[in-house]
């Protein structure tokens, strides 16, 4: 999926400067200086009334799943309109760390009502506050994965929370045989070629997944395993 940039040029004029004294209220300064303090310290959510912010703690970030003790909880989802994906279980054939992974037994077929597209999920013990987080998991698909040349089948990551709102990452182009790193940044706002529900709450996931769909137009089936490891946040 392509998205097309535009270069937008500003024009910037200069006008004659004139001083005229203004007499502000206290509140009005105060009001304006938490307003800006809250715009330097991240971006500025208006349904939250709080800054998000944008900068990630890589110190923070731990492995959540690394396949080594089985499928850790992992399960396909098996709904009308997403069945791409017919099972998860534990695996050695392939990782990116270590000896294990997650196996995604595949069958993606563009076009199809029911397995144009399929999703991988783990349900979290509790819901979990994510905000600002970086998850990034990593993705080995089979030959043929990627479908039409023109028309790649294409992969994200997802969250939903304890109400079924979801956002949506980033869509990457399947790439064969070779690990991929798939991310999303979980800061209030709509990723970049993702999507997010208008609802969607960070501060209580329940689930993290990966979703696989065919390109837009594509005439393509695949049928294969999809492996993946290290999902860290």
């Amino acid at each position: 999926m392509a998205n097309e940039q535009v270069d937008a040029k500003r024009t910037t004029t200069t006008s004659p400067t004139v001083s005229v004294a203004v007499a502000v209220p206290a509140a009005v300064v105060l009001v304006g200086a938490a307003l800006t303090l809250g715009f330097l310290a991240g971006r500025w959510d208006a349904k939250r009334h709080a800054p998000v912010p944008t900068v990630v703690d890589a110190k923070s970030r731990k492995l959540a799943y690394g396949f080594e003790a089985g499928s850790e909880g992992w399960t396909v989802l098996a709904v009308a309109g997403s069945r791409a994906f017919r099972q998860a279980k534990a695996s050695t054939e392939q990782a990116k760390q270590d000896k294990g992974s997650l196996k995604l037994d595949t069958e993606l077929v563009a076009g199809d009502a029911e397995k144009s597209q399929g999703e991988a999920f783990v349900k979290l013990s509790t819901p979990t506050d994510l905000l600002g987080k970086r998850i990034t998991a990593s993705v080995f698909a089979s030959a043929g994965a990627a479908g039409d040349d023109a028309k790649p089948n294409g992969l994200q990551l997802f969250a939903r929370d304890e109400r079924s709102q979801s956002i949506y990452g980033t869509w990457y182009n399947v790439r064969e045989e070779e690990w991929t790193e798939l991310e999303i940044i979980l800061t209030g706002a709509e990723p970049t070629g993702g999507y997010m529900d208008a609802e969607f709450d960070p501060h209580k996931v329940v689930e993290v997944g990966i979703k696989m769909g065919t390109g837009a137009g594509s005439g393509s089936t695949f049928t294969g395993p999809v492996y993946v490891d290290e999902v860290v946040w």
